[in-house]
């Protein structure tokens, strides 16, 4: 699916990191019943590459975090993953490159018998916060109701903030 493996170090750069994501999920067909979940486990290829620090960038929990959003709209849900790296150069802090996975659900039952809005943040790769991540994650109705359901849009970019 990907020329990457997941050991291999991510280049902290907006282009390094937009291109992984989108590599990651540019192949899941969002229209079938397994889209919603080929989508999170493409996010999670991308969450669990480490992150190329070397000697230029700061090594902190802080500057690799993780995020699962799902909102109530009045036309479905809007759910997204992202993850969030801190740029630290030295102690100079030069923004946060944010990879997010964005989709669109049709609505349904099950997201109609959630909160308006519904999310789990976690540390990411550089503090062994994912395998955490995702249990919280896949044990929330949020998650469910996401994975149940029609997929109208997906967008998946990554840029500073």
């Amino acid at each position: 699916m990907d020329s990457h493996a997941e050991s291999d170090e991510l280049e902290i750069s907006e282009q390094a990191i937009d291109s992984d994501l989108r590599e990651r999920v540019a192949n899941v067909e969002p229209s079938t019943d397994h889209g919603p979940l080929e989508l999170w486990r493409g996010f999670l290829a991308h969450a669990r590459r480490p992150l190329a620090y070397g000697d230029r960038f700061e090594r902190d929990p802080d500057n690799d975090q993780l995020r699962f959003v799902l909102e109530r709209t009045g036309s479905g849900a809007a759910v997204s993953m992202e993850r969030r790296i801190g740029v630290v150069v030295g102690y100079d802090y030069e923004g946060t490159i944010i990879a997010r996975c964005s989709v669109v659900i049709e609505p349904h039952e099950p997201c109609a018998e959630l909160e308006d809005h519904f999310g789990i943040e976690a540390y990411g790769l550089t503090s062994g916060g994912v395998e955490a991540f995702i249990a919280d994650v896949e044990a929330c109705a949020a998650f469910a109701a996401f994975i149940q359901s029609r997929i109208v849009s997906v967008r998946a970019i990554a840029q500073y903030s």
